[in-house]
Protein backbone atom coordinates (compact mmCIF):
# COMPACT_ATOMS: atom_id res chain seq x y z
CA UNK A 1 0.00 0.00 0.00
CA UNK A 2 1.11 3.47 -0.79
CA UNK A 3 1.55 5.90 1.59
CA UNK A 4 -1.30 8.87 0.90
CA UNK A 5 0.77 11.76 1.70
CA UNK A 6 4.16 10.43 -0.41
CA UNK A 7 4.38 12.48 -3.57
CA UNK A 8 5.36 10.87 -7.14
CA UNK A 9 7.23 12.62 -9.43
CA UNK A 10 6.14 11.41 -13.61
CA UNK A 11 9.34 10.83 -15.51
CA UNK A 12 10.16 12.79 -18.26
CA UNK A 13 9.36 11.41 -21.31
CA UNK A 14 11.95 10.81 -23.61
CA UNK A 15 9.78 11.78 -26.63
CA UNK A 16 8.14 14.91 -25.17
CA UNK A 17 9.77 17.87 -27.33
CA UNK A 18 11.08 21.44 -25.21
CA UNK A 19 8.72 23.70 -27.58
CA UNK A 20 5.53 22.04 -28.21
CA UNK A 21 4.33 20.04 -25.07
CA UNK A 22 3.82 21.34 -21.88
CA UNK A 23 3.66 19.13 -18.58
CA UNK A 24 0.29 19.36 -16.09
CA UNK A 25 0.46 22.34 -13.84
CA UNK A 26 0.68 24.91 -17.13
CA UNK A 27 5.15 24.16 -16.28
CA UNK A 28 7.34 24.15 -19.44
CA UNK A 29 10.04 21.98 -19.45
CA UNK A 30 13.92 23.05 -18.99
CA UNK A 31 15.85 22.77 -22.08
CA UNK A 32 18.54 20.92 -22.08
CA UNK A 33 22.07 22.66 -22.33
CA UNK A 34 24.70 21.93 -24.95
CA UNK A 35 28.59 22.53 -24.71
CA UNK A 36 30.71 22.52 -27.25
CA UNK A 37 33.40 20.19 -26.94
CA UNK A 38 36.72 20.94 -24.90
CA UNK A 39 39.75 21.65 -27.07
CA UNK A 40 42.09 18.71 -25.77
CA UNK A 41 46.10 19.23 -27.11
CA UNK A 42 46.86 16.17 -29.56
CA UNK A 43 50.30 15.06 -29.27
CA UNK A 44 51.67 14.34 -32.93
CA UNK A 45 51.33 10.45 -33.91
CA UNK A 46 54.16 8.92 -32.55
CA UNK A 47 56.18 6.23 -35.91
CA UNK A 48 55.40 2.97 -35.34
CA UNK A 49 53.01 3.56 -32.47
CA UNK A 50 49.28 2.35 -32.70
CA UNK A 51 46.39 4.65 -32.49
CA UNK A 52 45.31 5.96 -29.57
CA UNK A 53 42.63 8.96 -28.54
CA UNK A 54 43.05 11.50 -26.24
CA UNK A 55 41.11 12.01 -22.73
CA UNK A 56 41.41 14.93 -20.15
CA UNK A 57 44.77 15.52 -21.72
CA UNK A 58 45.78 11.92 -21.46
CA UNK A 59 46.75 9.56 -23.95
CA UNK A 60 45.28 6.30 -24.19
CA UNK A 61 45.90 3.22 -26.37
CA UNK A 62 49.28 3.83 -28.09
CA UNK A 63 51.84 3.15 -25.69
CA UNK A 64 54.93 5.63 -24.23
CA UNK A 65 56.78 7.35 -26.05
CA UNK A 66 60.35 6.57 -26.85
CA UNK A 67 61.37 9.49 -24.05
CA UNK A 68 59.30 8.35 -21.36
CA UNK A 69 55.55 9.16 -20.44
CA UNK A 70 53.46 11.56 -22.95
CA UNK A 71 52.69 15.38 -21.65
CA UNK A 72 51.38 18.01 -23.31
CA UNK A 73 53.77 20.26 -25.41
CA UNK A 74 53.41 23.59 -23.79
CA UNK A 75 54.62 26.32 -26.12
CA UNK A 76 58.44 27.59 -25.17
CA UNK A 77 58.45 30.65 -22.84
CA UNK A 78 58.31 33.98 -24.44
CA UNK A 79 62.16 35.26 -25.26
CA UNK A 80 62.83 39.51 -24.95
CA UNK A 81 64.24 40.14 -28.50
CA UNK A 82 67.45 42.89 -27.85
CA UNK A 83 67.42 45.71 -29.45
CA UNK A 84 68.49 45.63 -33.24
CA UNK A 85 72.65 46.39 -33.43
CA UNK A 86 72.78 44.98 -29.91
CA UNK A 87 75.39 42.74 -29.08
CA UNK A 88 74.94 39.35 -26.51
CA UNK A 89 75.95 40.47 -23.26
CA UNK A 90 75.23 44.40 -23.73
CA UNK A 91 74.67 47.08 -26.19
CA UNK A 92 77.19 47.98 -28.69
CA UNK A 93 78.59 51.72 -28.65
CA UNK A 94 77.60 54.00 -31.58
CA UNK A 95 79.68 53.06 -34.59
CA UNK A 96 81.20 49.82 -33.11
CA UNK A 97 82.19 47.89 -35.84
CA UNK A 98 80.81 43.71 -35.96
CA UNK A 99 82.80 41.41 -33.87
CA UNK A 100 85.23 39.81 -36.30
CA UNK A 101 84.33 36.31 -37.72
CA UNK A 102 80.31 37.06 -36.47
CA UNK A 103 80.81 35.55 -33.59
CA UNK A 104 79.32 37.42 -30.65
CA UNK A 105 81.75 38.18 -27.64
CA UNK A 106 80.57 36.57 -24.28
CA UNK A 107 78.55 38.62 -21.50
CA UNK A 108 80.23 41.24 -20.23
CA UNK A 109 82.37 40.88 -17.06
CA UNK A 110 81.53 42.88 -13.72
CA UNK A 111 83.93 46.17 -13.47
CA UNK A 112 86.76 45.44 -11.02
CA UNK A 113 86.66 47.42 -7.70
CA UNK A 114 88.28 50.66 -8.34
CA UNK A 115 91.11 51.39 -5.64
CA UNK A 116 92.56 55.15 -5.27
CA UNK A 117 95.46 55.60 -3.03
CA UNK A 118 95.12 58.53 -0.90
CA UNK A 119 97.80 61.03 -0.12
CA UNK A 120 99.28 61.30 3.23
CA UNK A 121 99.53 64.67 4.49
CA UNK A 122 101.65 65.13 7.81
CA UNK A 123 100.34 68.72 9.46
CA UNK A 124 103.68 70.34 10.87
CA UNK A 125 101.47 71.73 13.86
CA UNK A 126 98.05 71.02 15.33
CA UNK A 127 95.47 73.05 17.71
CA UNK A 128 93.95 71.05 20.18
CA UNK A 129 90.44 72.26 19.49
CA UNK A 130 88.93 71.28 22.83
CA UNK A 131 91.29 73.51 24.88
CA UNK A 132 90.78 77.15 23.13
CA UNK A 133 88.74 79.43 25.41
CA UNK A 134 88.35 82.71 26.20
CA UNK A 135 88.55 84.12 30.23
CA UNK A 136 88.17 87.71 31.30
CA UNK A 137 91.25 89.91 31.52
CA UNK A 138 91.66 90.65 35.29
CA UNK A 139 91.41 94.33 35.90
CA UNK A 140 90.12 95.29 32.21
CA UNK A 141 86.37 94.54 31.74
CA UNK A 142 84.88 93.73 28.35
CA UNK A 143 88.51 92.31 27.15
CA UNK A 144 88.69 88.43 26.84
CA UNK A 145 92.31 86.87 26.56
CA UNK A 146 92.37 83.66 24.42
CA UNK A 147 94.51 80.99 25.33
CA UNK A 148 94.85 77.02 23.58
CA UNK A 149 97.25 74.26 23.86
CA UNK A 150 99.34 73.48 20.73
CA UNK A 151 101.92 71.13 19.28
CA UNK A 152 104.55 72.08 16.65
CA UNK A 153 107.11 69.62 14.94
CA UNK A 154 108.85 73.06 13.33
CA UNK A 155 109.11 76.33 14.98
CA UNK A 156 106.03 78.17 14.19
CA UNK A 157 104.18 81.67 14.45
CA UNK A 158 100.71 82.07 16.16
CA UNK A 159 98.40 85.08 15.19
CA UNK A 160 95.01 85.39 15.94
CA UNK A 161 92.03 87.54 14.96
CA UNK A 162 88.49 88.84 15.64
CA UNK A 163 85.56 89.02 13.55
CA UNK A 164 87.60 88.09 10.36
CA UNK A 165 86.89 87.55 7.07
CA UNK A 166 88.56 84.94 4.66
CA UNK A 167 89.08 84.92 1.14
CA UNK A 168 89.84 81.68 -0.57
CA UNK A 169 90.35 82.71 -3.75
CA UNK A 170 93.60 84.98 -2.17
CA UNK A 171 95.30 82.25 -0.82
CA UNK A 172 93.15 82.31 2.45
CA UNK A 173 93.96 85.56 3.06
CA UNK A 174 92.14 86.93 6.46
CA UNK A 175 90.38 90.49 7.03
CA UNK A 176 89.60 92.19 10.54
CA UNK A 177 86.83 93.82 10.85
CA UNK A 178 87.85 96.46 13.20
CA UNK A 179 90.06 95.03 15.72
CA UNK A 180 93.71 94.85 14.28
CA UNK A 181 95.38 91.53 14.79
CA UNK A 182 98.02 91.29 17.92
CA UNK A 183 101.73 90.94 16.67
CA UNK A 184 102.54 87.51 16.21
CA UNK A 185 103.83 84.67 18.89
CA UNK A 186 106.92 83.05 17.57
CA UNK A 187 107.23 79.06 19.28
CA UNK A 188 110.15 76.43 18.97
CA UNK A 189 108.72 73.14 18.39
CA UNK A 190 107.56 70.69 21.24
CA UNK A 191 104.28 69.45 22.17
CA UNK A 192 101.49 70.45 24.92
CA UNK A 193 102.76 74.31 23.84
CA UNK A 194 100.70 76.70 26.17
CA UNK A 195 99.51 80.05 24.32
CA UNK A 196 100.38 82.99 24.82
CA UNK A 197 102.66 81.87 27.18
CA UNK A 198 105.14 84.56 28.77
CA UNK A 199 105.69 86.24 26.14
CA UNK A 200 104.99 90.07 26.66
CA UNK A 201 103.05 89.58 23.02
CA UNK A 202 100.58 87.16 24.32
CA UNK A 203 99.08 90.08 26.23
CA UNK A 204 97.57 91.93 23.54
CA UNK A 205 95.77 89.11 21.99
CA UNK A 206 92.50 89.74 23.16
CA UNK A 207 88.55 90.10 22.57
CA UNK A 208 87.57 93.69 22.49
CA UNK A 209 83.66 93.15 23.70
CA UNK A 210 82.79 96.79 23.04
CA UNK A 211 83.81 97.32 19.62
CA UNK A 212 81.38 94.87 18.53
CA UNK A 213 77.79 93.75 18.69
CA UNK A 214 76.83 90.79 20.42
CA UNK A 215 75.45 89.04 17.46
CA UNK A 216 78.86 89.28 15.58
CA UNK A 217 80.83 87.11 18.04
CA UNK A 218 78.21 84.35 18.17
CA UNK A 219 77.23 83.73 14.75
CA UNK A 220 79.33 83.14 11.49
CA UNK A 221 79.13 84.11 8.23
CA UNK A 222 79.62 82.58 4.63
CA UNK A 223 83.56 83.29 4.99
CA UNK A 224 83.14 85.71 7.93
CA UNK A 225 84.07 83.94 12.08
CA UNK A 226 83.84 85.46 15.33
CA UNK A 227 87.60 84.14 16.26
CA UNK A 228 89.95 83.06 13.77
CA UNK A 229 93.38 81.15 15.35
CA UNK A 230 96.39 80.75 12.55
CA UNK A 231 99.50 78.64 13.17
CA UNK A 232 102.22 78.89 10.24
CA UNK A 233 105.52 77.26 9.80
CA UNK A 234 108.15 77.24 7.10
CA UNK A 235 108.43 74.21 5.44
CA UNK A 236 111.81 72.10 4.58
CA UNK A 237 111.84 73.41 0.86
CA UNK A 238 111.30 77.16 2.02
CA UNK A 239 113.88 76.97 4.86
CA UNK A 240 115.97 75.55 2.10
CA UNK A 241 115.46 78.39 -0.51
CA UNK A 242 116.10 80.75 2.91
CA UNK A 243 112.66 82.12 4.11
CA UNK A 244 112.38 82.80 7.44
CA UNK A 245 109.35 83.39 9.75
CA UNK A 246 109.25 86.80 10.02
CA UNK A 247 108.62 87.12 6.65
CA UNK A 248 105.03 86.69 7.20
CA UNK A 249 102.69 89.46 7.82
CA UNK A 250 99.23 88.21 9.66
CA UNK A 251 96.87 87.17 7.95
CA UNK A 252 98.45 87.85 4.43
CA UNK A 253 98.46 86.12 1.68
CA UNK A 254 99.79 82.77 2.17
CA UNK A 255 102.60 80.82 -0.11
CA UNK A 256 103.56 78.12 -1.40
CA UNK A 257 106.44 77.75 1.24
CA UNK A 258 103.96 77.82 4.32
CA UNK A 259 102.41 75.07 6.14
CA UNK A 260 99.50 76.70 8.13
CA UNK A 261 96.33 75.46 10.64
CA UNK A 262 93.75 77.58 10.56
CA UNK A 263 90.86 77.06 13.57
CA UNK A 264 87.63 78.92 12.95
CA UNK A 265 85.13 79.55 16.22
CA UNK A 266 82.61 81.10 17.94
CA UNK A 267 81.44 82.26 21.10
CA UNK A 268 79.23 80.66 23.19
CA UNK A 269 77.37 82.57 26.18
CA UNK A 270 76.36 80.95 28.95
CA UNK A 271 73.75 81.51 31.33
CA UNK A 272 76.42 82.54 33.96
CA UNK A 273 77.10 85.26 31.52
CA UNK A 274 80.33 83.75 30.49
CA UNK A 275 81.54 82.69 27.07
CA UNK A 276 83.01 79.75 25.74
CA UNK A 277 84.52 78.89 22.14
CA UNK A 278 83.05 76.28 19.72
CA UNK A 279 85.02 75.56 17.25
CA UNK A 280 83.37 75.60 13.50
CA UNK A 281 86.11 73.96 11.40
CA UNK A 282 90.23 73.50 10.79
CA UNK A 283 91.99 73.79 7.79
CA UNK A 284 95.59 73.37 6.97
CA UNK A 285 97.70 75.23 4.01
CA UNK A 286 99.77 72.59 2.12
CA UNK A 287 102.14 73.87 -1.04
CA UNK A 288 99.41 75.86 -1.86
CA UNK A 289 96.32 73.91 -1.41
CA UNK A 290 94.21 74.47 1.17
CA UNK A 291 92.44 71.32 2.93
CA UNK A 292 89.74 71.31 4.97
CA UNK A 293 89.84 68.70 7.77
CA UNK A 294 87.17 66.02 8.56
CA UNK A 295 87.22 65.01 12.11
CA UNK A 296 87.20 60.63 11.51
CA UNK A 297 84.48 59.13 14.09
CA UNK A 298 86.47 56.22 16.08
CA UNK A 299 90.24 57.05 14.78
CA UNK A 300 91.69 58.36 18.37
CA UNK A 301 90.15 55.53 20.32
CA UNK A 302 92.04 52.89 17.64
CA UNK A 303 95.41 54.89 18.09
CA UNK A 304 95.49 54.95 21.58
CA UNK A 305 94.18 50.89 22.02
CA UNK A 306 97.10 50.43 18.99
CA UNK A 307 99.71 52.53 21.62
CA UNK A 308 98.30 50.94 24.62
CA UNK A 309 98.72 47.61 22.70
CA UNK A 310 102.48 48.09 21.68
CA UNK A 311 104.08 49.23 24.97
CA UNK A 312 102.31 46.38 26.34
CA UNK A 313 99.71 47.54 28.68
CA UNK A 314 96.55 45.63 29.80
CA UNK A 315 93.69 46.56 27.96
CA UNK A 316 90.37 46.52 29.11
CA UNK A 317 86.83 44.89 28.13
CA UNK A 318 85.49 48.76 27.08
CA UNK A 319 88.61 49.44 25.29
CA UNK A 320 88.55 46.59 23.16
CA UNK A 321 84.93 46.77 22.48
CA UNK A 322 85.38 50.38 21.06
CA UNK A 323 88.54 49.17 18.75
CA UNK A 324 87.33 46.57 17.27
CA UNK A 325 85.31 45.84 14.29
CA UNK A 326 81.70 45.96 14.63
CA UNK A 327 80.96 43.05 12.47
CA UNK A 328 83.66 40.02 13.18
CA UNK A 329 84.57 41.60 16.82
CA UNK A 330 88.17 40.10 15.95
CA UNK A 331 89.77 42.62 14.20
CA UNK A 332 91.08 46.15 14.86
CA UNK A 333 88.88 48.73 12.89
CA UNK A 334 90.66 49.85 10.33
CA UNK A 335 88.83 51.24 7.58
CA UNK A 336 86.46 54.35 7.57
CA UNK A 337 83.01 54.73 5.70
CA UNK A 338 82.64 57.95 3.63
CA UNK A 339 81.47 60.61 4.09
CA UNK A 340 80.11 59.89 7.13
CA UNK A 341 83.26 59.25 8.70
CA UNK A 342 82.41 56.57 10.85
CA UNK A 343 85.56 54.50 11.23
CA UNK A 344 83.96 51.30 12.51
CA UNK A 345 85.07 48.15 10.19
CA UNK A 346 88.36 45.92 9.30
CA UNK A 347 89.48 45.97 5.81
CA UNK A 348 88.38 42.35 5.41
CA UNK A 349 84.54 42.89 6.60
CA UNK A 350 84.18 46.10 4.75
CA UNK A 351 85.11 44.55 1.33
CA UNK A 352 82.40 41.45 2.04
CA UNK A 353 80.17 44.16 3.11
CA UNK A 354 80.16 46.23 -0.13
CA UNK A 355 78.83 42.80 -1.96
CA UNK A 356 75.75 42.62 -0.01
CA UNK A 357 74.59 46.29 1.04
CA UNK A 358 75.57 49.84 0.59
CA UNK A 359 74.57 51.64 4.05
CA UNK A 360 77.08 52.28 6.98
CA UNK A 361 76.14 50.14 9.64
CA UNK A 362 76.29 53.02 12.26
CA UNK A 363 74.23 55.19 10.75
CA UNK A 364 72.91 53.73 7.92
CA UNK A 365 73.56 56.57 5.58
CA UNK A 366 74.52 55.93 1.76
CA UNK A 367 78.33 54.34 1.67
CA UNK A 368 80.36 56.27 -1.15
CA UNK A 369 83.75 54.92 -0.63
CA UNK A 370 85.99 53.46 1.89
CA UNK A 371 88.80 54.74 3.32
CA UNK A 372 92.05 51.68 4.64
CA UNK A 373 93.95 53.40 7.27
CA UNK A 374 97.25 51.53 7.90
CA UNK A 375 98.26 52.22 11.86
CA UNK A 376 101.75 51.62 12.75
CA UNK A 377 102.07 49.90 15.90
CA UNK A 378 105.66 49.63 16.73
CA UNK A 379 107.19 46.52 18.07
CA UNK A 380 106.26 44.96 21.46
CA UNK A 381 108.49 45.16 23.76
CA UNK A 382 110.11 41.76 24.99
CA UNK A 383 108.92 39.81 27.57
CA UNK A 384 111.07 39.92 30.65
CA UNK A 385 112.59 36.76 31.65
CA UNK A 386 112.96 35.66 35.36
CA UNK A 387 117.16 35.47 36.47
CA UNK A 388 118.35 32.12 37.41
CA UNK A 389 120.09 31.66 40.65
CA UNK A 390 123.34 31.73 38.69
CA UNK A 391 122.59 35.46 37.32
CA UNK A 392 121.54 36.68 40.35
CA UNK A 393 124.57 35.67 42.37
CA UNK A 394 127.05 37.14 39.40
CA UNK A 395 124.62 40.35 39.24
CA UNK A 396 125.36 40.88 43.50
CA UNK A 397 129.29 39.65 43.07
CA UNK A 398 129.53 42.55 40.07
CA UNK A 399 127.82 44.91 42.61
CA UNK A 400 129.88 44.11 45.10
CA UNK A 401 133.28 44.47 43.11
CA UNK A 402 132.64 47.86 41.79
CA UNK A 403 131.74 48.90 45.29
CA UNK A 404 135.02 47.69 47.16
CA UNK A 405 136.77 49.35 43.61
CA UNK A 406 134.85 52.90 44.77
CA UNK A 407 135.91 52.19 48.54
CA UNK A 408 139.61 51.73 47.53
CA UNK A 409 139.50 54.88 45.14
CA UNK A 410 137.68 57.03 47.94
CA UNK A 411 140.71 55.32 50.70
CA UNK A 412 143.72 56.41 48.47
CA UNK A 413 142.91 59.72 47.52
CA UNK A 414 142.74 60.39 51.39
CA UNK A 415 145.70 58.68 52.15
CA UNK A 416 147.98 61.00 49.50
CA UNK A 417 146.09 64.27 50.60
CA UNK A 418 147.04 63.44 53.98
CA UNK A 419 150.61 63.11 53.08
CA UNK A 420 151.11 66.00 51.41
CA UNK A 421 149.82 68.12 54.64
CA UNK A 422 152.00 66.44 56.56
CA UNK A 423 155.24 67.41 54.23
CA UNK A 424 154.06 70.80 54.12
Amino acid sequence: MGNSRSRHRPAPSSAASTGGSSQPGGQQPQATPSYPPSQVYAPPPQPGAPPGYVNNGQLYGAGPPPSGPWRPQYPAPHAQQPPPGARPGGPAPPGAPPPPGGAAPGPAAAPAQELTQTATIRNAVNLKKSTLEVTPVPGSPGRLAISFTFDASQPCAVTTFVVATEEPARGCRLTPAKQEPAPPVYYEKGLGLKFPGAAAEGAQHVVDLSLYEEAQLLEAGRDTFPLVVRLETVTDKGRREGHTLQELSPGAEQQPWVQSQTTFAVLHREEDGSYVVRTVKQKIWVEGVSYELQEIYGLEQSVAAARAGAAGGADDDADNEERLCVICLVNERDTTVLPCRHMCMCHECAQELRKQTSKCPICRNQVESLLHIKMYKGPKPAPQQAMTERQVADAQAANAAAEAAEAAAGTGGSSAAAAAAAST
